[in-house]
């Protein structure tokens, strides 16, 4: 099957939005998780070497749950499951987080990210505090 060009809509069961929710709900599980045991805070916790793998896993969750919640009908890649499925409108979920930015240090190789986020830092990008959700107004 050949992806589907943006917006253009496909066939969506009622049986496809309630699978579908199992996928969305372990997203929020997963960032509500990581998020309330953030590897690099404390004195105690995993070494070093486990820390940027669990960021980035977290992160990966957040890049998911923004896509859903912000991504608008129109703009629907492949068979995206977005919060439009289910009659919410697509909305800014977290103010601090640009998605364009996350997609830029997770998922390419860009200048962007060697100047944002040199290697050998001694702590994360910032991201939200935890995971809420926040009025878009």
């Amino acid at each position: 099957m050949s992806p589907r060009k943006p917006g253009k809509s496909f066939p969506l069961s009622r049986a496809h939005k309630e699978k579908a929710l199992e996928h969305i709900r372990y997203e929020i599980e997963k960032v509500c998780e990581h998020g309330c045991q953030t590897p690099w805070q404390g004195l105690y916790g995993p070494p070093d070497s486990y820390k940027t793998p669990l960021f980035e896993s977290f992160m990966l969750h957040v890049q998911s749950l923004l896509g859903f919640f912000e991504t608008e009908a129109i703009d629907r890649r492949s068979r995206d499951i977005l919060a439009c499925d289910y009659g919410f409108k697509a909305r800014k979920v977290c103010k601090q987080i640009d998605k364009r930015d996350l997609d830029r240090y997770l998922s390419h190789l860009t200048y962007w990210r060697l100047e944002r986020h040199p290697l050998r830092q001694t702590k994360p990008p910032p991201v939200c505090d935890g995971p809420r959700l926040e009025d878009s107004q």
